[in-house]
């Protein structure tokens, strides 16, 4: 019975990680997208993507002073029936979060 929970135990980080892992890169025809990754890089793996969004997020506040705005551009791909939409968010030209989004329906 100890060995049992021991193994469970072990387990649940490892499929936690797993699932974490998961959320951070995707896979388009020409590549895995991953954390990073340029613009460029995405277009040549996925293409254009269906929707572009862009916003300004307010930065931290560095020794008393504010700094501009961090535009944030966030890029929607939508694979398919039966799959997920990809939330890709982008900040100074890099991949900072991949994101499922709901499934398309059929």
């Amino acid at each position: 019975m100890i060995k049992r929970h021991l193994s469970l135990a072990l387990c649940v980080p490892l499929l936690w990680a797993a699932g974490n892992a998961q959320a951070q890169s995707f896979r388009c025809d020409q590549g895995i997208v991953s954390a990073k990754d340029s613009k460029a890089t995405v277009l040549h793996k996925c293409g254009e993507p269906a929707i572009r969004d862009s916003h300004c997020r307010e930065p931290a506040i560095i020794k008393r002073k504010k700094q501009a705005c961090i535009t944030v551009e966030e890029w929607t791909y939508i694979p398919g029936p039966g799959r997920f939409m990809i939330h890709v968010q982008f900040e100074q030209g890099a991949v900072t979060s991949i994101e499922r989004g709901e499934r398309i329906s059929n």
